[in-house]
C-alpha cells in the first residue's frame, strides 16, 4: 500500500494497519413456544453492531521527494483534478487509511421440542438468516510539501472502496443446556449455514477539493456462495422463574466474502476471497410470559 520512492520493500503502511476497532451492538429476540418452555417454538432475532472504525497514517520526515512516500498502486493512467494521479500518490508527503465496517443480522428459527441426553437438554434449530456486512475503506494521499487540508483539499486525492455483502440462506443448529445449580444454567447455541452472497463493489477516485467530481467511479455486482457459522456460549441466572439474566461469548465466522482490502488487486470484477471473524461478549436478559 505505502512504501518509499527509493525502496519498494520499505513498507510503511498496508490495509491491515487500519484494522477495525471494538464496538458495541444490540440484539432483540421475540418468540412463541407451544406447550410452554421446552416445547416447539419459533423465534425472530435481529442483532447489529455500531460502526467499527479504524485508521492509520504515515508522514514523510526526510524532506526529500526522492525518498518520500510512494503508493504500491499505479495511478499514472488516471487524471485527478486535471493532474496525473501519481502527482498525489508518488513522492507524497503523507498518506492515510480510514475504515468503517458494519454488520447486521436477521433470522427466523424454528425450534424442536427438547430431549434429554445425559445431563444435557438438546433442541434442534432450523431457519432462515439474512446477514449483511459492509467494508468501507478510504485511502488518501497528499502531494509532497502539502497536507490533506492545504489549498482547500486540492493537494490531496482519495481512493474509496466500498464492498457490501448480502447473505441469504438456510441454517441448522441446536440449543444445548445443562443445569449447573437450581438457578444457574449453561447454554451453547451452535448454528451453521450455506448462503447465497449478493455482492456490490463501489470504487471512487477523487480530489479532496471535489469529492463529487470523480476521476473514476465504478460499481460492480457479483453473486456467489458463502458460508457462515455462529457459536454462543454462556450462563443464564434465574432471578425469578420467568426472568433470566444471561452472559456469554459469541463467535461468528464467515467465509468467501468480498472485502475492500482484496479489491486493490482485482483488476476486473469483484475479488471474493475474504474471511471475517466477529467475536465479543454478550449480556442481556430473557423474559417469558
Amino acid at each position: 500500500m505505502t512504501n518509499t520512492v527509493n525502496d519498494f520493500f520499505d513498507l510503511k503502511m498496508n490495509t491491515q494497519s487500519a484494522g477495525a476497532d471494538w464496538s458495541g451492538g444490540g440484539q432483540i429476540t421475540v418468540g412463541y413456544a407451544w406447550r410452554g418452555v421446552g416445547g416447539p417454538a419459533v423465534a425472530v432475532t435481529y442483532w447489529g453492531l455500531t460502526p467499527m472504525k479504524g485508521s492509520a497514517s504515515v508522514s514523510d520526515t526526510t524532506g526529500n521527494p526522492a525518498t518520500a512516500l510512494n503508493s504500491t498502486i499505479d495511478f499514472s493512467q488516471v487524471t485527478v483534478n486535471g493532474q496525473p494521479g501519481n502527482v498525489y500518490f508518488s513522492g507524497a508527503q503523507e498518506q492515510a487509511l480510514w475504515r468503517t465496517d458494519r454488520a447486521d443480522n436477521f433470522e427466523v428459527n424454528f425450534q424442536t421440542e427438547s430431549f434429554q441426553v445425559g445431563s444435557f437438554k438438546i433442541a434442534g434449530l432450523g431457519g432462515f438468516r439474512y446477514f449483511r456486512f459492509s467494508d468501507d475503506l478510504l485511502y488518501g494521499s497528499a502531494s509532497f510539501g502539502n497536507s490533506f487540508t492545504s489549498n482547500g483539499g486540492a493537494d490531496a486525492a482519495y481512493l474509496r472502496i466500498l464492498t457490501i455483502n448480502n447473505l441469504f440462506g438456510a441454517q441448522l443448529g441446536s440449543i444445548i443446556t445443562s443445569q449447573v445449580t437450581d438457578r444457574l444454567t449453561f447454554f451453547a447455541t451452535p448454528k451453521v449455514g450455506a448462503f447465497g452472497n449478493q455482492m456490490i463493489s463501489l470504487q471512487q477516485l477523487y480530489a479532496g477539493s471535489g469529492p463529487s467530481n470523480f476521476a473514476s467511479n465504478f460499481k460492480d455486482h457479483k453473486a456467489d456462495f458463502a458460508g457462515l457459522a455462529e457459536l454462543d456460549l454462556g450462563l443464564a441466572w434465574a432471578i425469578r422463574p420467568n426472568i433470566l439474566l444471561t452472559g456469554g461469548y459469541r463467535l461468528v465466522a464467515v467465509a468467501n466474502l468480498a472485502l475492500a482490502d482484496n479489491q486493490y488487486t482485482a483488476y476486473t470484477g469483484i475479488a471474493q476471497n475474504g474471511d471475517l471473524i466477529l467475536h465479543g461478549i454478550l449480556a442481556g436478559f430473557t423474559w417469558t410470559f
